[in-house]
């Protein structure tokens, strides 16, 4: 929406979101006659499509910045995916998008996993999956479980690592993930026999 900038007597201006609108008020108009009520409306409808758009532009950030960060894990560029990733949280937060936020905390545990900071990982993993099962995500719950036991087994915590993976089995079995089910029952087995 435009509001013409033809300049009469009596002004009043409109700030929405940072968005300066001005509507110059006369009871001449040439572009019809507006009651002040009319044009808050519009300018409320105005604010609502410009927030809209941020929140969308966010959102395309925020994927943008999860998409960098994958690319830099391939090319283990490992402190610049961290980056990448703390900034497509800040992007998502900022809209309120707890998928994204929680595929950024999963990517960031993995690049702690690989350099071998593994309680950074479990935290980061285990923010993530408290998001994913708030969302009712159970496929991200269970990959987010599995990271978690990842990196306790990886520690030498055993039961730890046992009672993460027996969480994210149940999941897998639940929503009839055949391949992830072997999966994981397979790192139980190895998890059980110790070191």
């Amino acid at each position: 929406m435009q509001i013409s900038n033809r300049v009469c007597r009596n002004g009043i201006a409109l700030s929405v979101s940072g968005f300066a609108i001005t509507a110059w008020i006369n009871s001449s108009i040439s572009l019809g006659f507006y009651h002040p009520f009319t044009l808050l409306a519009l300018a409320s409808e105005s604010a609502s499509a410009i927030a809209q758009t941020t929140a969308n532009e966010l959102l395309a950030e925020a994927n943008r910045l999860l998409d960098e960060g994958w690319q830099q894990m391939k090319s283990g560029q490992y402190q610049t995916e961290i980056a990448s990733y703390e900034r497509a949280i800040s992007a998502a937060r900022s809209i309120g998008s707890q998928q994204q936020e929680a595929e950024a905390l999963m990517g960031i545990g993995v690049v702690y996993a690989l350099l071998g900071n593994h309680q950074q990982s479990i935290s980061s993993q285990g923010q993530a999956r408290a998001i994913y099962q708030a969302l009712g995500d159970h496929p991200s719950t269970a990959a987010a479980l599995q990271g978690i036991a990842d990196s306790y087994w990886a520690i030498g915590d055993y039961s730890q690592a046992e009672s993460h993976f027996r969480q994210a089995l149940n999941i897998y079995q639940g929503i009839g993930d055949y391949q992830s089910e072997q999966y994981v029952l397979s790192l139980l087995d190895q998890v059980m026999a110790g070191p």
